[in-house]
């Protein structure tokens, strides 16, 4: 993704929070991307320091497209209204 453009794809699930390198490697798929603001996407911390030291934990995650008329990057990638990740206990 082209930095002027103002977004970067984005894994909805940081390949640095994955245990081993398989699902490491499964976590760059680009299924498993958006498309996420900048300062979004690099500085998004809050959801990892919340769940580190609390044993186990889910993190859902995902795009919400919100309105009748949805940007999209390009004519083709679409760009999310809203991001969502809510940490929980397993």
């Amino acid at each position: 993704m082209r930095r002027e453009a103002g977004y970067d794809r984005g894994h909805l699930a940081p390949n640095g929070d994955m245990p081993e390198s398989e699902s490491q490697h499964q976590s760059l798929s680009l299924a498993r991307m958006i498309l996420q603001a900048l300062d979004y996407n690099r500085n998004l911390t809050a959801t990892r320091g919340r769940a580190l030291g609390r044993g186990e934990r889910y993190v859902v995650t995902g795009p919400v497209y919100q309105g009748s008329e949805i940007e999209a990057l390009k004519g083709r990638a679409p760009i999310p209204t809203h991001i969502y990740k809510s940490p929980g206990s397993s």
